[in-house]
Order: structure tokens, then C-alpha cells, then sequence
């Protein structure tokens, strides 16, 4: 039997909001100075934004560590507790890593003196303006601060038996007082590495001389027991 010949057609959907680009180009172009508008102001404000905020600029250096068998030794007697080290097995360059995230070492860096802007000599303290009510707490704040702005790492030498080379990165207002703090560190870190050393100095001699007084007390002795014989 044949399909009759007035069965309506199969039912399709029709989208009853079909896409009209010339409509959509229409309604662009009569909002085109609002547009415009909003897109200039994005563009004045980020402008704006750039001259406003304050450049950083970042100084790096490197330095090799210093191998004495004193520093690593002094390391739990030197730097506070709660100072992270490395993987520990490189005990000079965890040493140096530590040494430069101690307070007290970071502090002494703080509180030299730098050039500001206006050409003045102010310490970190100064220069940072940072709030306080008694000097103590200013130094804290400061020594904050400069922990934040630097950056030290120590990436795997190419050989294990080379040692590591240290990258300190300085942040600040200026790329010269950058270079100074980063100076300023390596300054103290030479002035650390000399008071070990001396204090390793120190001990050897007292070590020998104490030696030397046992020696004598026992000769004494003697001497005086063969002469009562």
C-alpha cells in the first residue's frame, strides 16, 4: 500500500533566534564610541599604574664558598636554630645558604649605610621608612624586608665532586643601592668567614698553651720529686 499523499512532512526544529551578524555589526558600531571609551580608559589606567609604581631593579652575584672544615663545624654554634640548610651534603655551601637567612647576619647588612636617592648615607632602616615604636622593632621590620627582596640559590655543580657555586639576587628602588646590598653582603660574609677563623685561631692557641701548662705542671713535679729523692 502506497504512503498517502497528504501525510504532513517529518516535524523539524526551527531556531527561532537564528545569528544575525549584520545585526551584531549594527549594534557595534552604533556602541562603537563606548567601546572605544571603556578600551582607552583600560589603557589610561594601566598606563597610569606603570608611571606610578615603583621600579625594581635586581643586582646579582656569584661566589664560591669557602671549604675551611672550621665552617661547617661552628654551623649549629653560629646560626640560629630554625635557619633551613640545604640537602646537607655539601656542608659548606649549607652552611653559606644558612649564614645568609641568620637575623643576626642579615641585620649587621641592614644597618650599614647606603646611599639614598637624595644622595645621603641612611641604613636600611632609614631608607625602607619602615614604622616602629622602639629601634628594635625597626630592625626587625627591616631585616623582614631585606629577607624578602633577596634571593639565594645554589644549583647543582655538572660533576659531584665540584663544589657549588652560590647566586645571590639583590632587589631594590635602585639599581644602585641593588649593587650595594649585594656588595654589603659579600662584605659581611668576608668579615664572618675572618672572625671563624680567628675564633679557630683562638681556640688552637688555647688548646697548645693549656698543653703547654699540663707539661709544665707535670716537669715541675718531677723536678721537685727528684730533688726530695
Amino acid at each position: 500500500m502506497s504512503e498517502r499523499a497528504d501525510t504532513p512532512p517529518p516535524y523539524e526544529e526551527v531556531d527561532e533566534n537564528p545569528i544575525r551578524p549584520l545585526a551584531i555589526l549594527n549594534t557595534l558600531l552604533r556602541r562603537r564610541w563606548i567601546i572605544v571609551g571603556v578600551a582607552g580608559a583600560i589603557t589610561a589606567g594601566a598606563v597610569v599604574m606603570t608611571l606610578l609604581a615603583t621600579p625594581v631593579f635586581t643586582a646579582t652575584a656569584k661566589f664560591l664558598p669557602s671549604q675551611s672544615q672550621a665552617m661547617s663545624a661552628r654551623m649549629g654554634s653560629i646560626i640560629e636554630r630554625g635557619a633551613s640548610v640545604g640537602t646537607r651534603d655539601d656542608p659548606s655551601t649549607d652552611y653559606y645558604l644558612a649564614l645568609l637567612e641568620s637575623p643576626s647576619f642579615l641585620r649587621a647588612v641592614a644597618l650599614r649605610e647606603y646611599k639614598d636617592a637624595d644622595g645621603t648615607m641612611k641604613s636600611l632602616v632609614a631608607i625602607y621608612k619602615v614604622p616602629g615604636s622602639t629601634d628594635s622593632e625597626r630592625d626587625g621590620r627591616a631585616v623582614e624586608r631585606l629577607s624578602k627582596s633577596i634571593d639565594v640559590s645554589a644549583p647543582r655543580a655538572t660533576l659531584p665532586q665540584l663544589p657549588r657555586i652560590i647566586t645571590l639576587e639583590c632587589k631594590a628602588k635602585s639599581a644602585t643601592l641593588a649593587a650595594d646590598i649585594c656588595s654589603a653582603i659579600l662584605d659581611e660574609i668576608k668579615v664572618h668567614n675572618a672572625e671563624v677563623r680567628g675564633a679557630k685561631a683562638k681556640q688552637n692557641r688555647e688548646f697548645v698553651q693549656a698543653q703547654l701548662d699540663a707539661a709544665k705542671r707535670e716537669l715541675d713535679a718531677a723536678t721537685e720529686a727528684f730533688a726530695d729523692f
